[in-house]
């Protein structure tokens, strides 16, 4: 029996589902029909037909409209002002100044005739054969975990947890479908000037002992070299280490040997190295994840290093133990509930006619063809299942492979899917080989017969290297053996998911390294990866897996139910989202939000579309919900622009739709240049959809700082007494505009919402009675005099854009008096008599 180890549970649950959650289109989509392109879009030379067109899917949907046959064609050609990216829809926004101070957004979208494929009529069905490892270390246990919301959390924690380079990872975003993605978070310098500070103290290799040495600050450090900064990176290497400096451009400027050793640095203008230091509250945080289809999305960009996002982001805890056998148990029973619900097809009633036929046959390898145990006899625990049935690899399984795939479009196939999950035990070795030998052996005994369409795949599930103790490499090359059978004869797409220490999807491996190179090495071949590392890849390793419930919602993706693809139809929605810095003017409503429609009437000379208004909206309305503008009724898929040809003559048809409204700065905003008019703004399938399949540009104006006010307030001081910076500060009052600053609350911002500062800068200065900026504080004052608080709120960046008027920096003074009050002694008058001493002390006051 091996004794394996792993760290964390949802390696296990995570990793089988993975497996299919990350298959491309082609796993679960059979041959592309005749005259389809690489996406799957068919461009026949045949007459545009009646059917019902769908649009292909956009960048970042699913790719479940390549897992369909097609029943229909039609002639719609690629138009010549069509980029790559468009996916189906061609989107624009812009946002244009006017002179009554408010701003037109204008939307506009179509569907683009070259994207819209034919109807759907049938769904391929898959064969899935689950190779489960039933090892002896099946038994041992792993972690189980949750998540819960950060709260109180800085742009500077979360960048502590991020995905991409945290030594700590552990934020994640939640999705729509109540799953989980990890976050990534990227800092972009706002500081237009940052300060590179020599290292004079501590100038050796590396001193153990925190923060002075160049090996600690190996992250952030810098070179002058003819003037300019530029990034130094430091290795090291070996047990009496070696310490390496080398430039971007590959040029080592030092080497150096010991810990407590100063380099000497050539080439370089002082012989230094330098700190750079940033303005953090000016760094600008972007927030993205990949969606199941690999997409990167942004969630949204957050300023200044103390600054709450906002976000609504979350941590992933422990919640307990589990063995692994039983989260593999879990992860079969949830993964047969969702094929099971697919095979229901569209309408999710089991027994009707749009029933798909998907398949599920399990087998299980643990001891092979050697054992030194006498309590585990060869081939123990490598088994068929049929039901909770168990048919031994050397005794009659071959005899049952014709039976072994289970119907999940009837209860009778789940039942005996699920009877054979709770059938899986944990002993023996893992002798992988055997297990896709039996998974070969079914897909001979289940043969596609001809004109029958019908997907093939196989997923290898181990916790451990494949061999009786240790890595076997002729168990190994056995394996890789019949997974290339299984490939090339049964044209089936091989996922192998590891979850032994070390597994790592990412990696290569090395066919003659470490036990765990090998076994990476092994896992890379076997799969349909053939070798190469690939994103996405058929080699999952679970390290780092996300929750089980993320891994189901994302195989739905890619086992169909029937009928459609999404459709960009007349429930579709484009939602306009306007920034908090904007509102549309007081009293608007849908009957302010302006729609208008244009039929395509050919393209000009640069192959642009032209087009000619149309009477009415063509069925469009819109609604407004505080900042939320929402249009619906336009049926982008019945009206989408292309080109018809019919016999030899090609005629062009469709509409765009074309959306335009009014938005004001909202009362309180300071200005700035470069600002978003909107949060978001994007194409969304229906009503009810949270994530839109098409997002809109962001465009950016200028809104310029009205004049700032200051008032300061007079001051009163004895003789030679002292005033702080504070205290001249104090009581003072500033407003830009009508907006009031509150300068005690510089701190805090003023005392006003991030979202009206957001684009500003807001600094105050002290200045005494000559001119001179107050440092820290007036002291020795010894006669009266005047002060002046100066405000000054400046653009955080340059104007970039032409729409509005540029904001530029505005500043008010406010003067007041300093009053010092000095002592002043009186004498009263006294009479005494010639000779006599007049009174020492009662007559003055």
């Amino acid at each position: 029996m091996k004794n394996k180890r792993l760290k964390k549970f949802s390696t296990i649950v995570l990793s089988l589902l993975m497996a299919v959650s990350m298959m491309p289109s082609m796993a679960f989509a059979g041959s592309l029909p005749d005259g389809a392109d690489s996406d799957g879009i068919i461009y026949p030379t045949v007459n545009y037909t009646d059917v019902a067109p769908f649009l292909d899917p956009v960048e970042g949907a699913s790719p479940r409209a390549y897992a369909r046959s097609m029943a229909r064609t039609m002639s719609i050609a690629p138009q010549a002002n069509e980029s790559a990216t468009d996916r189906g829809m061609n989107i624009s926004k812009t946002a244009t100044a006017n002179s009554d101070g408010t701003y037109t957004i204008q939307l506009e979208a179509y569907a683009t005739g070259s994207k819209v494929i034919s109807e759907v009529t049938e769904e391929v069905p898959t064969d899935i054969v689950l190779v489960l490892d039933q090892s002896g270390s099946m038994k041992e246990n792993m972690n189980t975990y949750s998540f819960r919301e950060y709260t109180n959390q800085t742009n500077s924690n979360y960048y502590n947890h991020r995905h991409n380079g945290s030594s700590n990872p552990n934020l994640y975003y939640k999705l729509s479908d109540d799953s989980y993605a990890p976050v990534s978070v990227s800092i972009e310098e706002g500081d237009p000037a940052p300060k590179y500070t020599a290292i004079n103290n501590g100038r050796n290799n590396s001193d153990w002992y925190g923060s002075t040495s160049y090996y600690a600050n190996r992250d952030n450090l810098y070179a002058k070299i003819n003037g300019q900064y530029v990034k130094v990176t430091v290795t090291r290497e070996g047990n009496w280490p070696s310490y390496t400096y080398t430039l971007e451009n590959g040029t080592v400027i030092a080497t150096s040997s010991g810990d407590y050793e100063s380099p000497t640095f050539r080439g370089t203008d002082d012989g230094k190295l330098y700190l750079k230091s940033v303005d953090e509250t000016k760094n600008i945080y972007t927030y993205t994840y990949a969606d199941k289809d690999g997409v990167t999305r942004t969630i949204g960009t957050s300023t200044g290093a103390n600054t709450k996002s906002g976000f609504k982001l979350y941590e992933r805890y422990s919640t307990g133990t589990i063995t692994r056998l039983q989260a593999l148990k879990n992860a079969v029973t949830a993964f047969s509930n969702n094929v099971a619900e697919k095979a229901k097809g569209q309408d999710k009633t089991l027994g009707t006619a749009d029933d798909v036929n998907h398949r599920i046959a399990v087998v299980g390898f643990a001891t092979g063809n050697y054992t030194s145990n006498s309590d585990y006899p060869k081939y123990e625990n490598t088994e068929l299942f049929i039901g909770a049935t168990q048919y031994n690899y050397n005794d009659n399984a071959s005899n049952y492979y014709s039976s072994a795939f289970q119907n999940m479009n009837t209860q009778t196939g789940y039942n005996k899917v699920i009877a054979s999950k709770d059938a899986l035990a944990a002993r023996g070795a893992t002798y992988t080989n055997y297990g896709l030998k039996m998974a070969n052996g079914i897909f001979e005994a289940n043969p596609v017969t001809s004109g029958e369409k019908r997907n093939r795949v196989v997923i290898v599930f181990t916790d451990g290297t494949p061999g009786y103790s240790g890595y076997d490499s002729d168990v190994a090359q056995n394996a890789i053996t019949e997974g290339t059978t299984a490939k090339e004869q049964y044209k089936a797409t091989v996922y192998t998911v590891g979850i032994f220490e070390g597994a790592d999807a990412t990696s290569a491996g090395n066919e003659n390294g470490t036990d765990t190179q090998k076994a990476n090495w092994f896992m890379q071949k076997l799969s349909s990866n053939n070798g190469t590392v690939q994103t996405p890849s058929y080699y999952l390793s679970a390290a780092d897996s996300d929750a089980l419930s993320n891994i189901f919602q994302q195989i739905s993706d890619q086992i169909e139910s029937g009928g459609s693809s999404t459709t960009l139809s007349s429930e579709t929605v484009i939602k306009d989202i306007i920034s908090p810095q904007f509102t549309l003017p007081a009293g608007a409503d849908a009957d302010d939000i302006t729609l208008e429609t244009y039929s395509c009437t050919g393209v000009d000379s640069n192959g642009a579309y032209t087009w000619r208004e149309n009477d009415g909206a063509m069925g469009a309305s819109a609604t407004v919900n505080g900042d939320q503008v929402s249009v619906s009724g336009f049926d982008f898929a019945t009206n989408y622009v292309g080109t018809v040809t019919e016999n030899s003559t090609v005629s062009y048809r469709g509409h765009k739709l074309v959306i335009s409204f009014n938005v004001e700065p909202k009362d309180g905003f300071l200005g700035g240049n470069n600002v978003y008019t909107n949060a978001s703004a994007g194409v969304y399938e229906n009503s009810t959809a949270i994530d839109p399949v098409l997002t809109f540009e962001r465009p950016q104006v200028n809104v310029p700082i009205e004049d700032v006010a200051v008032a300061a307030t007079d001051k009163n001081v004895y003789l030679l007494g002292s005033l702080t910076g504070a205290q001249l500060e104090s009581g003072a009052t500033a407003k830009v505009g009508d907006v009031e600053l509150k300068l005690d609350m510089k701190d805090n911002n003023f005392g006003l919402e991030t979202w009206q500062t957001e684009y500003v800068d807001i600094t105050i200065e002290i200045k005494d009675k000559d001119g001179n900026k107050v440092v820290s504080d007036l002291s020795g004052l010894d006669d009266d005099q005047i002060y002046t608080v100066s405000v000054q709120v400046s653009p955080k960046t340059e104007a970039t854009n032409e729409s509005g008027t540029a904001a530029i920096t505005q500043t008010g003074y406010g003067t007041a008096n300093i009053n010092v009050f000095k002592p002043v002694v009186t004498f009263k008058d006294s009479e005494v008599y010639y000779g006599e001493d007049a009174p020492a002390t009662e007559n003055y006051t």
